[in-house]
């Protein structure tokens, strides 16, 4: 034991200094499973701090006649710490294996296209597919059933009294050599068979072979064997497989039959002779594949073109072209197809067969009795589904509305019981059956709800739609709503004795503004009120209620009836209130309450003390908030847009203040008269610093500002700027003074007289509108004035002529 302990650690030893450095010829008689773990770990760690990997130490093990086994053993305990697997990539197991051998890669699937009408062919998909691919596992048992070829690897275990284990190549001469026994054939054998030679030629070594001594035959690595598909294939050519690959696999390589081939007699040729046929759809409807058998080496698969291809369409399971043998009928078509659908009218299906000159058809009344021929075409209807026989139906203010069987004879009374009765609400004066008359088309049968169970009752016909509303349905749903100061402003449905506290109540209570007094009632007319006064449709009840709502009040017990409007007002001191703001030049400018309605700008002025040293009061303008209804805006809008000249406006939400044009000076002189405006909330009251500049914008040479003249007129500071621009609207030139007033130019026959101009204000002169004329137009124009004046002017001459002939 100590020798052969001694004998790994050597190994070992050899391994760690380099894998070429070993003599592997050593130890071909040492098990390498038998070295310890931790000493496989750590030479693996200086292995590959040396870079060397495992195909090297793999290949200098063979090199130096190290067995199968062995260098299997030594790839397994090694490839956990180098990386890569077991023997050919997957560690070895104690079962029967497949595995491929001499390093032969093998064939891989190219993509196929398929065009869409190639998709409809039954069958077409199962061979491309990426999870369908009927590769053989590597990991399957080799069954008993198959066929030892040349480069196969057989594996024999003996166990038991005896222990060895040989891993033995199949040669090209059909035999394995078995040490001491000699060469044995085996090519050509069945697995089985095999082993039962192996064992009968082992027992000359081993004579207890069968009893203590055990023997495990099996194959080990499979040779790949190389395969041709030809004919009608989607990608034909010449395929390298396992040897335990079955036609299926090649075929799913090559892509399968294509548009032409056939997917019922698909061969297998070997050695010149067929000698398998394969059915696709046998194996698709049925899960037979007999003619799935295994490749041999040299293998020919043949798809040959279709005999006879006929299509399904309708109402069956499954739709498309189908591959149909000879003296194969439409009963098997259908059972190709699925069967019929559900909603297929399976005694009227229809055959459309190719004519001599034309399309035929058949019906199809016995399916197993019409053979199939090339380019037939099956076809079954649905049944009209739009179409209910043997029924009634029952809807409405019933407690089981829905479909009912139909029997001869039945009562509308007797349909209302089986629809669990009327419901309480149910609309008692008129029902309505909608009935299909023998042409088919509908009429109404009207009747009494309520007689129906007092002796008049009705006899239905199959088909018939009966239908009993509701007494909600029959009318328009009662509302009743309520605005103004409450908290919630609402409409809801109308309910008996309903008041107005019930009503304010749901509205979430009274606002602190809302007025107690002349809560309106607006009342629709109904009836005989209604009548006798044709020109009204409403009248109006005023009451009085109290804030706490109490009931028994006359007022907040007011009773509403349907469609009442309530409307609550606003307490006249609720609208007093609010705040202006000063800005500029004033002592203490910012916000100051309005205590009233009556606040005045002189008012306002005193209150915050007056003004600074460099006040211009003349320059004072207010800013009041506008307030318009959408209506109002839309219309002031379109009336600026059908205008002639350039009107320049924003839009409302950066425009919401407007420039009141005051007389501050004259306001604080004369207080309380008509220039003492009164201010309301949220104006703004602005007196401007000094200024010593007027400015000049609008359709000018320069856009500037320029230090007041006191004789310069609005023309003067335009000629300042560099004079008019070219689109200038000269005559519509005007001047915007410092407290918002405005002054335009004035027209005295053809002189203008331009507005004066005081420090702070604006001259602005408008530009003209683009006009629509183009150069071309004005040119014709031009030429059709001088043709009229020219014309004119022959005129007059010839006038005078005659004047002085005479």
């Amino acid at each position: 034991m100590r020798k052969f302990l001694l004998s790994i650690a050597m190994v070992l030893s050899s391994l760690v200094v380099s894998a070429q450095d070993i003599d592997f010829g050593m130890y071909k008689n040492i098990n390498i499973n038998n070295i310890p773990e931790t000493q496989i770990k750590t030479a693996s760690e200086k292995l590959i701090k040396r870079g060397e990997s495992l195909e090297s130490i793999v290949a200098q093990a063979r090199s130096r006649g190290l067995s199968e086994r062995q260098i299997n053993q030594l790839k397994n305990r090694f490839a956990k710490y180098m990386g890569g697997s077991g023997k050919d990539g997957k560690d070895k197991g104690l079962g029967s294996k497949s595995k491929v051998g001499n390093n032969k890669s093998l064939s891989t699937k190219q993509k196929v296209n398929i065009g869409p009408g190639e998709q409809r062919i039954f069958g077409h998909d199962i061979f491309n597919k990426e999870n369908l691919t009927f590769e053989p596992a590597e990991s399957m048992a080799v069954p008993d059933s198959y066929i030892i070829g040349l480069g196969d690897e057989i594996d024999i275990d003996i166990y038991g009294a005896a222990d060895m284990s040989y891993e033995l190549e199949v040669g090209t001469d059909g035999t394995v050599n078995v040490p001491m026994v000699g060469p044995v054939k085996v090519a050509g054998l069945k697995l089985e068979e095999a082993r039962a030679r192996l064992t009968s030629k082992m027992r000359t070594i081993y004579s207890d072979l069968g009893g203590r001594t055990k023997a495990a035959i099996r194959v080990g690595a499979l040779k790949p064997v190389t395969v041709s598909v030809i004919g009608e294939a989607y990608m034909p050519g010449t395929f390298t497989v396992s040897s335990a690959s079955s036609v299926f696999h090649v075929l799913y390589l090559s892509g399968g039959p294509n548009a032409n081939g056939s997917y019922r007699d698909i061969q297998l040729i070997r050695n010149g002779s067929i000698i398998a046929h394969l059915d696709v759809y046998d194996y698709l409807l049925n899960g037979k594949a007999d003619g799935n058998v295994g490749l041999a080496d040299g293998d020919i698969v043949m798809i040959p073109t279709y005999q006879k291809r006929v299509a399904v369409g309708g109402y069956f399971k499954r739709t498309g072209q189908f591959e149909a043998k000879e003296g194969e009928t439409v009963a098997d078509l259908i059972r190709y197809a699925g069967g019929y659908s559900s909603l297929a009218m399976e005694g009227h299906t229809g055959l459309f067969r190719v004519g001599k000159y034309a399309m035929e058809f058949k019906e199809v009344s016995r399916p197993d009795e019409v053979k199939l021929a090339n380019g037939d075409s099956l076809y079954v209807s649905a049944v009209d589904i739009a179409r209910m026989d043997g029924m009634v139906s029952i809807e409405g203010a019933v407690f089981a509305p829905g479909y009912y069987e139909y029997a001869e004879g039945m009562k509308l009374s007797a349909l209302i019981e089986k629809a669990g009765g009327l419901k309480e609400n149910a609309f008692q004066t008129h029902g309505v059956i909608s009935r299909r008359k023998d042409d088919f088309t509908l009429e109404s049968v009207s009747f009494v709800v309520s007689d129906i169970n007092k002796g008049s009752d009705i006899e239905l016909k199959s088909r018939d739609e009966v239908t009993i509303g509701y007494i909600d349905d029959m009318r328009e749903a009662p509302t009743v709503s309520i605005s103004g100061e409450v908290n919630s402003p609402t409409t809801v449905d109308y309910r008996e004795n309903l008041t107005v506290g019930d009503l304010i109540v749901l509205a979430s209570g009274l606002t602190e503004k809302a007025s107690l007094t002349n809560v309106e009632i607006v009342r629709r007319l109904v009836g005989e009120e209604a009548a006798k006064s044709p020109s009204t449709s409403k009248k109006i009840n005023t009451v009085t209620i109290t804030r706490d709502l109490t009931i028994g009040d006359s007022g907040n017990d007011f009773k509403l009836e349907p469609f009442d409007e309530v409307f609550i007002r606003t307490l006249p001191s609720a609208l007093i209130g609010g705040s202006v703001t000063l800005s500029g030049a004033f002592l203490n400018p910012g916000g100051y309450g309005l205590t009233s309605n009556t606040t005045r700008l002189s008012d306002i002025v005193k209150r915050c003390g007056g003004f600074t040293s460099t006040a211009d009061i003349s320059g004072a303008r207010l800013l009041r908030r506008i307030v318009v209804s959408e209506k109002e805006k839309n219309i002031k809008l379109r009336q600026m847009a059908e205008k002639q000249d350039t009107v320049f406006y924003l839009k409302d939400e950066e425009i919401p203040y407007e420039i009141v044009a005051i007389d501050l000076q004259s306001a604080l002189n004369n207080p309380g008269t008509g220039a003492d405006l009164y201010l309301v909330n949220g104006d703004e009251l602005v007196v401007p610093e000094l200024s010593q500049t007027v400015r000049i914008s609008g359709s000018v040479q320069s856009v500037v500002s320029i230090q007041w003249k006191e004789k310069w007129n609005a023309k003067d500071y335009v000629k300042a700027a560099g004079g008019f621009a070219a689109r200038a609207h000269k005559k519509k030139t005007y001047v915007v003074y410092p407290n918002g007033q405005s002054a335009s130019v004035d027209h005295i026959l053809f002189f203008r007289r331009y507005p004066k101009v005081v420090p702070g204000t604006e001259v602005i002169v408008p530009q003209k509108p683009e006009s629509d004329i183009s150069s071309q137009n004005y040119i014709q124009m031009g030429a059709t004035v001088t043709s009229a004046l020219s014309t004119a002017a022959v005129v007059i001459v010839t006038l005078l002529n005659n004047r002085n002939n005479k």
